[in-house]
Formats: structure tokens, sequence, C-alpha cells
């Protein structure tokens, strides 16, 4: 049998109790933010697409993985996405 893997980022998805870690709203659906390793919903990941650094996000995320950083923690949270907001 195969170890329960955890996500790219070390945190393990049993951590969602289905409220954002972001807004705090309920939930039944979640996504790992872009920028951090926050678990949020669906209306939060659609707000951090539309941030100007989301892109910047993305790449560095994306080059870490593939350079075989699977901790990577991202670039971390942009003033205007505060958590909790």
């Amino acid at each position: 049998m195969t170890p329960r893997m955890e996500n790219k980022r070390s945190v393990p998805w049993e951590s969602w109790d289905g409220v954002c870690q972001r807004c705090g709203k309920e939930s039944a659906v979640h996504i790992m933010s872009m920028f951090n390793v926050q678990l949020i919903c669906i209306s939060c990941s659609d707000v951090e697409r539309e941030h100007p650094k989301f892109e910047e996000a993305r790449k560095a995320e994306h080059d870490a993985t593939k350079s075989g950083d699977r901790n990577f923690e991202g670039i971390g949270l942009p003033e205007g996405l505060k958590s909790g907001t």
C-alpha cells in the first residue's frame, strides 16, 4: 500500500475543516493559495487570481516544484489579500 501523500507544500489536506483559512466562511470546496499554504475557498481563489502578483506566485511555485522543492511555501501573502479580510 502506498503511504498517504500530502499536497505539494506539505500541508495535509486533512487540515481542511470546511472553513476558508482566509475569509473564515464555510465552504464545501477548497484549494491551496498560490501565495502561501492557506486552504482557501473558491471565492478567495478567484480574488487571488486577479491580484497583480498572481502570475509571479504561480511561476515561483511551478519553478520550485520543477526543481524538486515539494515544500515551497509560496512567495507570501501580498498586501491587499490580508488573511481574514
